[in-house]
Parts: structure tokens; sequence; C-alpha cells
């Protein structure tokens, strides 16, 4: 089970994040912060203490190689103690790669931000995730001491901080994660939702952003297994959570970079249409009938602002997406007024 979810979520992560690079480097030309912390969270960095989701499935690997999801009677204790090894090093690469993504996804938000309320509450999340991440890391990282007596139980004057200590710690950081989850999924779809754009584009977008509840979901299911911490066999009672962190970080990642890989699907979509009116223009239309308006994709950066269509390669850039946010919200406003005016009279 673990080895599958972890055979297909890391293909899976690193073609997602290879187009968002794709994208943000050829396409949009503006490779940001926001891009450096999501390929920091998939990739390894340069220190061995910064890990992430590619070590973290590697370590993965390598534990489920000496033992972990097994029974502890089937175990010799070398390759217990190299299993309880890479577990550890797990804890710390989960908190790692869901740092560096939540920071990502929030940044990307606040960089396309119009309001000042938007931005100083996104940064007031980017705050809280960033120290929420230190306290974790350091709590998993000395629950024993010393360090090593986590996975060497040889040591004589080792001891560890009580599993209760250690499940009260996991739900409090769980549900303080799934606060911030909430507010950087649901937040963005009720200003998309205000915006002044053509349905279909809307839906794409929202869908998108969807996606970050189902990583909120996968939270859930992890902090039921928290519990079997307190399992009298460790290495094989804490399979649920190896399983479903992981899927939480896959599904982070990927929530986080399928919403700056749009320019790309709208280029090939506009690249869909015009072959198409082309093959329409070459066939019925070429008898003498003259090609419709709505046969012809807009032209690269056309805007309808009254919500009718988006240019076929859609909005390249972050500084075109808030200036289309902010036109939307200034056009609803006024809509709001006439509305009211009209009420009165």
């Amino acid at each position: 089970m673990m080895a599958s979810v972890d055979g297909v979520t890391l293909p899976l992560v690193w073609s997602v994040v290879a187009l968002r690079c794709y994208t943000r480097v050829h396409i949009v030309k503006a490779f940001g912060l926001d891009d450096y912390l999501m390929v920091a969270a998939m990739a390894t960095l340069t220190r061995p203490q910064q890990v992430s989701f590619t070590m973290f499935v590697a370590l993965g690997f390598a534990g489920l190689r000496f033992g972990v999801g097994q029974q502890s009677h089937t175990l010799d204790f070398g390759d217990m103690e190299l299993a309880l090894g890479f577990w550890w090093g797990c804890y710390l690469s989960y908190d790692t790669t869901m740092t560096f993504a939540k920071l990502s996804i929030a940044w990307f938000f606040a960089r396309v931000a119009v309001r000042p309320a938007h931005k100083r509450i996104l940064y007031a999340i980017m705050a809280v995730v960033a120290a929420s991440g230190v306290a974790f890391f350091l709590a998993a990282a000395l629950q024993c001491r010393p360090v090593s007596f986590f996975w060497d139980k040889s040591i004589e004057s080792g001891q560890c901080m009580d599993n209760n200590v250690v499940i009260a710690l996991g739900l409090l950081f769980g549900n303080l994660g799934i606060v911030t989850d909430l507010i950087l999924t649901l937040g963005p779809m009720w200003v998309v939702s205000r915006l002044n754009m053509n349905a279909r584009t809307k839906g794409v977008m929202m869908v998108f952003m969807a996606m970050g509840l189902v990583a909120t979901f996968a939270v859930g299911f992890r902090l039921a297994h928290l519990k079997s911490l307190n399992g009298t066999d460790f290495l094989y009672d804490t399979t649920g959570i190896a399983v479903w962190s992981t899927v939480e970080q896959a599904l982070a990642i990927i929530a986080g970079s399928l919403a700056t890989v749009q320019p790309l699907v709208n280029r090939l979509r506009g690249v869909a249409s015009r072959n198409a009116a082309s093959a329409d223009i070459s066939g019925p239309a070429s008898s003498g009938s003259p090609a419709r308006r709505r046969d012809v994709p807009p032209s690269n950066g056309e805007i309808f602002m009254g919500g009718e269509a988006l240019g076929a390669d859609g909005m390249d850039s972050e500084l075109e997406l808030a200036e289309y946010h902010r036109q939307s919200l200034e056009h609803g406003e006024e809509g709001s007024r006439e509305e009211h005016g009209r009420g009165e009279i």
C-alpha cells in the first residue's frame, strides 16, 4: 500500500511542478518567490536538514525496505533501528514540505491580491504557517533525548516525550493546518466568485482551488490515525499515518501548482480553437459564407469585461490578473450602486 502510494504520487507531483515551472518561465515569464517555495517543497534542497517531498518519499521507500509497515517480530534489531531512523526523517520532511507548500500558495495569492485587507490576511497566515512549521520541526526533531534514542533504544539514559503529548501536539498543529487550508482555499474562491468573468473560466479556477479542500480531507484522515502512536508495534501500527501524510503532501503541492498552469491550459486551448476555426474556414466557410465572429477565437489578451470571454491565452501574468481583479470588483461595485439607486427611485 505504502509503496504504491509513493510510486504514484512522486511522478505526479514532479510532472505538475514541471508544468508549473515551464508556464512561469516560458509563458508568464515571471518566476517568483512562490515558485521557488513550491520547488523547495518538492525537491531536495542543498542542506540535508532541509528535506522535502522527494526526500520524504525516498526515506519512505528506504523505510519500507528495512521494516516500516511490518510487524516488529519479523525484523532483526538492525533493520528495526534503520526503519525507525527513516521514520524520524519522514517526520521532518513532512513538516518542511507542508510549510513550503503553504507559504508558496499564500505568497501567490498575496502577489495577485488587490485589496490591502486581503494582503494583510495572507501575510498573517504566512507568519502563522512559518511559526508553526518551525515549532513542529523542533518538537519532532527533539522529542527524544538524545535525538538518536528515537531509533536506538539501546541507549540506557535515553528518554522520549510521552506519546500522549506527541499526539496532542500533532492534533494541535493538524487542526491549525486545517484552519489555514480552509482560509487559503475558501477565501480565494469567494474572491473569484465575485469576479466579472465568463462562467467557464471562473469554473476552471474554482475547480483548481477546490483541490485544496481535498488536501484538507487528507489532513483529517491523518489526524484520525494519530492514536496509533500509542500502539505496541510502532512501525506496523503507524502505516496509516505514513500513507495519509504522503497523500496530504502530494495534494498540497498539486493544488498549489494547478492554478499557476492556467495560462498554459489557455494557450493550448487557444491553439486548438484556432486550428478548428481554420478547418471550418477552409471547409464550408470557403464556399461563400463568411466566418462568424464566434468561429474565430479572441486575440491574445483580449478580455470582455462584460463576462463573455477571455483571451485565447488568458491572463499571462499576475499583474494582468490583479488589474482584471481590480476592474472586476470596481465594475461589480458600480453595478451594485446603480441597482441600489434604481431601488430608491
